[in-house]
């Protein structure tokens, strides 16, 4: 019998972040990081993705959550040769700080949870940052496809799913200048900007997909390079 099954989620959850923190500061990682405290700043946009908000009985509350989120990330300065952690900025998404109850996928399966949504701004970023060359230090595709092509809003491949203390979003400015990502929270849209005070690459990226009966691989290339591969269960 695993001792573990009996310890809270919200301590395992503690115990984890706390390991990890750990592990930052020994390795001075935590020099690296841009805080959540740190310089807002107006940048010229140099590249823009949008994706559906998909309609559903929790879209209100995904649309709230994602606000909450945004307003932490928009404008927030990432200077060159640092690094960008979703959770490290959002933060645990929990009802005390005002996030709702809302869809999330969980061991491939959907259900209500607070916070719910929130993945789909790290997937939106994920892409917009294969686009613009901008470094992927960590990045989580989620383990199993549950769209058809009437539900799906951006590609096979493209996503990226955060799980606080688990599965993190991070990335790295290998530039030599400032960015900073700028959303818009539209009902029905969502839109993303990278922003800098220099002009980016404009990189080509292609997602290739691969059936069989029980999964569907996912090459993406950039620029006709092969970059990564995913694989997801059907």
């Amino acid at each position: 019998m695993k001792l573990k099954q009996y310890i809270p989620p919200s301590v395992k959850v503690f115990l984890k972040v706390s390991m990890l923190s750990i592990k930052d500061i020994l390795t001075l990682n935590i020099l690296k990081y841009v805080s959540a405290n740190g310089k807002k700043t107006v940048l010229p946009v140099r590249q823009t993705l949008e994706q559906s908000i998909v309609t559903n009985e929790y879209v209100q509350h995904k649309i709230e959550n994602l606000l909450l989120a945004t307003e932490k990330i928009n404008h927030l300065i990432i200077p060159p040769g640092k690094q960008f952690s979703f959770n490290k900025i959002v933060g645990n998404p929990s009802a005390a700080d005002g996030f709702k109850e809302s869809r999330s996928i969980k061991n491939g399966i959907v259900v209500p949870e607070v916070g719910g949504g929130l993945c789909q701004l790290p997937w939106i970023m994920y892409h917009l940052c294969l686009q613009t060359g901008i470094t992927i230090l960590e990045r989580h595709h989620h383990s199993k496809d549950i769209y058809n092509e009437q539900t799906r809003f951006a590609p096979l491949g493209s996503d990226a799913t955060i799980v606080y203390g688990y599965k993190d979003f991070k990335i790295l400015n290998n530039t030599t200048h400032d960015i900073c990502f700028v959303f818009d929270v539209k009902q029905t849209v969502l839109s993303c900007s990278i922003c800098s005070d220099a002009s980016l690459p404009m990189n080509e990226v292609l997602f290739k997909e691969e059936r069989s009966v029980n999964t569907v691989s996912v090459k993406t290339l950039i620029n006709n390079e092969f970059f990564g591969e995913d694989i997801y269960l059907l």
